[in-house]
């Protein structure tokens, strides 16, 4: 059985956090939330989460700019970057830094399902 981990949803749509954090307390997850990228980047120094879940377009730092900050930051960069988003940037969430980029709208359980994965791999990296 994989431990629960630590991850970090930064959305700016309080519902679409609320939808995600109940699927992965469920899955017995941690989890932080964050209205925007400037936040989102202050909990992920404070709290350093195994996966990261940032929505493209925010305020602030959006998901892009901050994978790109993460990615450059010696103490950050091994955090695992979920993209999500409603426009079809798979390629530059790639070139961003992302692991993975997943679509609105999507169902929770791919959510769930991929932190899984990407939290074990982190787990085994570590």
């Amino acid at each position: 059985m994989r431990p629960p981990a630590r991850i970090l949803i930064a959305d700016d749509a309080s519902r679409i956090r609320r939808l995600i954090r109940r699927g992965l307390e469920l899955d017995d997850h941690e989890v932080i939330e964050a209205a925007n990228g400037d936040d989102a980047l202050e909990r992920l120094r404070e709290h350093h989460p195994d996966v990261a879940i940032l929505d493209v377009a925010m305020p602030g730092l959006d998901g892009l700019a901050l994978c790109h900050v993460v990615r450059a930051d010696p103490h950050l960069h091994d955090i695992r970057l979920v993209l999500i988003s409603a426009s079809p940037v798979a390629t530059m969430a790639r070139e961003a830094g992302a692991d993975l980029f997943l679509r609105k709208p999507f169902y929770v359980r791919d959510i769930v399902a991929v932190v899984g994965g990407l939290s074990a791999h982190t787990a085994v990296q570590q």
